[in-house]
């Protein structure tokens, strides 16, 4: 099986949630001689600021010396960021081998009437791998919720992280928060600990509370009172906690909650018997840049990249934008039409001057004129395109040093046109 083999077979499983829970999953690992029983997980479920936890974890353990691998989702431009250990994509050879692997067994469930999903298969291909690398600990990102995730077949985890809970995928997870967390609590387990936001939601923490006290687990919460921001700008900050300064490249002040929030699960792992010294930890947290967070891709003009794809993540990206200096701001935007549409673009039109709707190169997508509708009432300035690319290359060729362009909306979005960026601004 070639690599593009492989990844042709993971994306042709089916791709709907699966309706019996970990039956399947936990199937699939017994087959494979269950893996994630013999790896040490830091497990992270919330509706935004999963991945950027899951990446600050990471870095900071690879700075610590630790063999860490690093499991998120979905991903930008190569289908193997989902699988990493200290910044090391997984090889495309390991891939078709361990997809082989993979497929092999989801056949033989499939004659027991066991299907295998997209997600599941992947989860095990990750397993397989980071057990074969003999990883020390692993940052496992959840794919939706939690209870029921597939990444919840591991056992108790070292550290739970649940980071900011909102309302997201509500005909899947529930329609309040509190529902909602019920959900992403469930990746909390007896002989574990736990971990939440500062600024976690009220309803949401409630519920929280409630399941460690049910499975005996502490819950940790950083002290929101102790975070003194020194600096704050688009290029990153710098803040102090607990009497040490840390710096971060990823701007927002979001950030610093989820740089504190991993702080604190730190001081955990170093309980747990996994020390970190402290510029293992300021090193890990500055060097972290995630791809489609916002991308800076240049200052003069500025252009950037970002794939906040849910309107908690798009009021804070909003926020960003209203900060870039440029006296025209021009939005390069596409949506899934599964997806809260009309909140986000509320959010990210009312913050730019001119906005530009395109497609996405994938089924989900809404349409550009639906979204051109959407977005006329949040902005003086709206068109459609059809051809995302296209629209790139004409925008950027247009830009003055008084322009900024903002690549936005989706994952999708993002993914397809993110190497035409680089190429663009390599020349």
């Amino acid at each position: 099986m070639t690599y593009s083999d492989a990844v042709m077979r993971l994306h042709a499983l089916p791709r709907f949630r699966n309706t019996k829970g970990l039956i399947p999953i936990q199937a699939l690992l017994e087959l494979l001689g269950h893996p994630e029983r013999q790896l040490k997980f830091i497990h992270v479920a919330g509706t935004n600021g999963k991945g950027s936890v899951c990446h600050f974890c990471a870095s900071i353990l690879k700075e610590a010396g630790y063999r860490c691998g690093l499991f998120t989702s979905p991903y930008v431009s190569d289908f193997r960021e989902r699988f990493v250990i200290n910044d090391r994509m997984i090889p495309e050879n390991r891939l078709s081998a361990l997809t082989e692997q993979v497929i092999s067994a989801a056949e033989q469930l499939k004659k027991r009437e066991i299907i295998i999903r997209e997600f599941e298969a992947v989860t095990a291909v990750a397993m397989l791998w980071f057990l074969e690398e003999k990883c020390d600990l692993v940052c496992l990102e959840t794919g939706l919720g939690g209870k029921t995730d597939a990444t919840n077949v591991i056992p108790p985890p070292l550290v739970s992280v649940i980071t900011p809970i909102s309302l997201d995928h509500t005909k899947l997870l529930g329609n309040t928060v509190a529902e909602i967390a019920e959900q992403k609590a469930g990746i909390i387990k007896p002989n574990s600990c736990c971990v939440t936001s500062a600024s976690q939601d009220l309803d949401a923490f409630a519920v929280l509370l409630e399941r460690c006290a049910q499975c005996g687990v502490n819950l940790v919460s950083p002290n929101q009172n102790a975070v003194s921001i020194l600096q704050s700008d688009l290029l990153g900050s710098r803040f102090r906690y607990g009497g040490e300064e840390y710096t971060l490249s990823m701007p927002g002040e979001f950030q610093i909650d989820n740089a504190v929030t991993v702080l604190e699960v730190c001081r955990l792992l170093a309980q747990k018997g996994f020390p970190i010294s402290p510029e293992a930890v300021k090193i890990g947290l500055k060097t972290v840049r995630v791809p489609a967070r916002f991308e800076i891709f240049s200052q003069n003009p500025w252009v950037v990249a970002d794939a906040s794809h849910n309107p908690q993540a798009a009021e804070k990206l909003s926020g960003l934008i209203r900060q870039i200096p440029a006296k025209r701001k021009i939005l390069l935007l596409g949506m899934s039409a599964d997806k809260d549409y009309s909140e986000n673009v509320k959010f990210l039109a009312s913050a730019a001057d001119q906005v530009c709707c395109v497609p996405l190169c994938e089924p989900r997508g809404l349409a550009p004129e639906i979204l051109q509708a959407c977005a006329a009432s949040h902005c003086p300035e709206v068109f459609a395109k059809n051809n995302a690319q296209k629209a790139l290359l004409e925008l950027l060729d247009s830009l003055t040093s008084d322009d900024a362009l903002i690549v936005c909306g989706s994952f999708f979005l993002v993914g397809e046109l993110r190497p035409c960026l680089i190429s663009y601004f390599s020349k």
